[in-house]
């Protein structure tokens, strides 16, 4: 007869994570940016898992939302693709932050799971002004937007001239009419903006995209424009 199986100290699937990758608590506080006594009250089911920090830990760590607010310790952790979720994943994700691809078929992955980012994040904006508008707190929730987007600029980009030069149309004053077309330019611009940084960093590359997946990027088989005109 088998003995009976302990019961599991784990309570909150955030420390069957942290467990699974070998962290401390102290240590997953550092990479969520958050206190350790609240690292401490999630797994011990003081404090509710907020969708804020959910989205944290999914990108640090590459494991699925879902599965952590489900709050069920009974189901194994998956990641944000469904598959069974590993520590190598988790060594990945972090490799991947902290030394971005640059080169290859990483770089043009890379770019794709950054697009899926910029999506999700209008997504999210499209929420934002839908609850704003219904509750009469546009203005306030655009210009709190504004601000908390030029720190964050000040403080992970840095001062650009050129970034300068962009924002400067942003303000609320100048504000005038708008449609769908100007979302559609601004992704548009997104698209090309990513699209040549890509370029750019397979230049330095000794790993090449393979042809086929060079039709994925627009413009990516251009060939290079002429010094001067042809006479």
């Amino acid at each position: 007869m088998f003995p009976p199986m302990r019961v599991s100290l784990q309570r909150h699937p955030l420390a069957v994570l942290r467990t699974l990758i070998g962290f401390t608590q102290k240590e997953m506080a550092q990479i969520l940016e958050c206190s350790t006594a609240t690292v401490q009250a999630v797994e011990l089911g003081k404090l509710k898992l907020s969708m804020d920090l959910a989205q944290r830990v999914h990108f640090q760590t590459a494991v699925s939302t879902e599965w952590l607010l489900a709050d069920d310790v009974s189901q194994p952790p998956v990641s944000g693709q469904g598959t069974p979720y590993t520590k190598a994943l988790f060594e990945e994700m972090q490799a991947a932050l902290l030394s971005p691809k640059k080169s290859g078929t990483d770089a043009l992955a890379e770019l794709w799971r950054i697009r899926g980012m910029f999506i999700k994040n209008v997504k999210l904006l499209g929420i934002l002004y839908t609850e704003a508008y219904k509750r009469g707190k546009v203005p306030i929730v655009f210009y709190k937007g504004i601000m908390l987007t030029k720190e964050l600029f000040e403080k992970e980009i840095g001062q650009d001239e050129h970034i300068a030069e962009k924002l400067k149309a942003l303000t609320y004053s100048e504000l005038g009419p708008v449609d769908l077309f100007e979302l559609t330019e601004t992704l548009d611009q997104f698209e090309g903006d990513t699209n040549e940084e890509l370029k750019r960093k397979l230049k330095q590359t000794k790993e090449p995209l393979p042809p086929f997946l060079r039709t994925f990027v627009p413009g990516l088989n251009k060939p290079p424009a002429r010094a001067g005109k042809k006479k």
